[in-house]
């Protein structure tokens, strides 16, 4: 009898115990845990392999619920646009804005091909359809590896947006290949892509504190790879050389720098869809999905801490996230650095971001990774495209 009372009030306890632990995790993690992990599941488990062939790509954004004022994302095949990618350590090298134009969705960019002549006007107006579709140049055809749609948080103003938008299509502007956002011409403006939505929402927001910058990823990664470059021993570094003589572009350090990873992982944007070209095993991109699956998984952790106060107890944080053990102890580290450099209140999440991504630009395992992705892509001769 007693036995039996004592191992009802142990079960009873653990009950308790769980519903007690659940219950104190801040519901503004658990609910942005719970929403983007429904988002990125096909990417962590894989199904996303499972879909149709490259066209379904249109449909299911077309069926995801995007809309106006969205930003949108993509990656292409090819060693440049992995590269471009990397710089940042995002999932896609190029991103522009979706607008609304009689019930047709359409994806407003800044490219330098946009340009009926290389060096005259580079903003342009393409159909949802038409940007996500596979695309020639330089007489090959590049496949749209991946998109991905992501929301800001905070409304935005659609007449404003449209007025915007049509004053850059009938602007003057070049394709900015020093990639610098303080180098405008009085009579014409140099934009590039990441910088040209920066502009649109630094007009919408009347603020920065929407983006995430760069730069300090960038130059962990220039760093790490110059001093790989004396040694001139492994895939990643032969591939680069070539893409280098190819454009004419050394590796420099940058300044106040904008990708699309500065938007893909910024908390002020909400995932909205993820679409993946099932032939990506074919590209070299697969090399780097579990690692790219590891990387968004702590990334997604520090996009749910952003708000919360500093003193909540992170590991049962960590074990709700699902977080393995490695990742979690990277984790630990970069918070537990951050407390002592910021002594803050509450997290602020892409600060985070950034300091995890610095340490993820010098890991050996990352470039090892894709050195295999870019010597894939070379034997399969594709450049590649944004």
């Amino acid at each position: 009898m007693c036995r039996s009372v004592v191992v009802c009030f142990l079960v009873l306890f653990s009950f308790w115990f769980s519903c007690r632990s659940s219950q104190t995790l801040p519901k503004p993690f658990t609910s942005r845990i719970d929403r983007e992990y429904e988002i990125f599941a096909p990417l962590f488990d894989h199904t996303i392999f499972s879909h149709e062939p490259q066209s379904e790509i249109h449909f299911r954004l077309s069926h995801s619920g995007i809309r106006e004022g969205d930003i949108i994302l993509r990656l292409m095949d090819g060693a440049s646009s992995l590269l471009t990618a990397f710089s940042g350590l995002g999932s896609c090298s190029h991103v522009g804005i979706i607008v609304n134009d009689d019930s047709t969705l359409y994806v407003v960019d800044c490219q330098p091909h946009n340009a009926e002549v290389m060096g005259e006007h580079c903003i342009k107006r393409h159909t949802l359809k038409e940007w996500v579709t596979d695309m020639s140049f330089r007489g090959q055809t590049h496949k749209v590896i991946t998109v991905r749609v992501v929301r800001p948080v905070q409304p935005i103003e659609r007449s404003k947006l449209l007025a915007l938008t049509n004053h850059y299509l009938s602007g003057c502007v070049q394709f900015d290949g020093e990639f610098k956002l303080d180098n405008n011409d009085p009579h014409c403006q140099n934009l590039y892509c990441s910088e040209f939505v920066y502009e649109i929402f630094c007009q919408l927001a009347q603020s920065t504190d929407f983006v995430m910058p760069s730069d300090p990823i960038t130059n962990s990664l220039i760093d790490r790879v110059l001093d790989m470059k004396k040694e001139k021993s492994n895939d990643f570094i032969r591939m680069l050389e070539t893409i280098e003589s190819r454009y004419g572009s050394k590796l420099r350090s940058v300044d106040n720098l904008i990708t699309p990873a500065s938007f893909e992982w910024s908390t002020a944007f909400e995932p909205v869809c993820i679409a993946i070209h099932p032939d990506l095993k074919d590209s070299g991109y697969d090399i780097l999905l579990n690692a790219h699956s590891m990387i968004s998984r702590a990334i997604l952790f520090y996009r749910a801490l952003d708000g919360v106060s500093c003193q909540v107890d992170l590991q049962p944080m960590l074990k709700y996230a699902k977080i393995p053990a490695p990742t979690s102890s990277m984790i630990l580290n970069v918070i537990d650095q951050y407390q002592k450099d910021k002594a803050a209140l509450f997290y602020n999440g892409n600060e985070l971001i950034q300091s995890h991504l610095c340490k993820i630009a010098t890991s050996d395992e990352l470039f090892t990774l894709l050195g295999g992705s870019l010597a894939r892509m070379k034997r399969q001769g594709h450049p590649g495209q944004s």
